[in-house]
């Protein structure tokens, strides 16, 4: 068991998963109380930092320019996740899922990776969406989940237009 203390990983820390553009401007608290969220986000953020290394590996290996990962939504309170029209199960609310996109713009390249990462290093999540993919199948961003609601790892891997 983790006990909580505040992670700051090699490249994310936990208020950049925590921090929320929305939650600012409609004044919504999204700062996490349970220790057990607390927990999920650092463990999240764990596996983040492996999957940021690995990415700029290959970015540098495939000349694809600069590994940075964005997080453009990670932990929601359930005020902001009813803000934003959330899902009422989101895994969001519990701080194990990340919704993000490769700086470098190569979005298919990424959740190609993550797929193939996951499945040959045995990781256990719970879901890998392709978000919103364009006719290409290049995702608007990658939704990552490492547990669900009720604490699943499913390895479902699929697209959302």
């Amino acid at each position: 068991m983790i006990y909580f203390k505040k992670n700051m990983g090699k490249y994310f820390s936990f208020e950049e998963i925590c921090y929320s553009a929305t939650a600012e401007k409609l004044k919504i608290k999204n700062k996490p109380t349970s220790v057990e969220v607390k927990n999920n986000i650092n463990q999240l953020i764990e596996i983040l930092d492996i999957i940021r290394q690995e990415w700029t590996d290959l970015c540098a290996k495939k000349e694809w320019g600069d590994g940075a990962i964005i997080v453009s939504s990670g932990y929601r309170s359930r005020a902001l996740n009813e803000a934003l029209n959330g899902a009422v199960n989101s895994s969001h609310m519990i701080g194990s899922t990340v919704d993000m996109y490769p700086q470098n713009g190569k979005n298919k390249e990424f959740f190609d990776f993550l797929d193939l990462w996951l499945l040959t290093n045995n990781i256990l999540f719970d879901q890998l969406i392709n978000e919103k993919p364009d006719a290409n199948g290049i995702p608007s961003w990658i939704h990552f989940s490492l547990k669900n609601r009720k604490g699943e790892q499913r390895r479902t891997v699929f697209s959302i237009k």
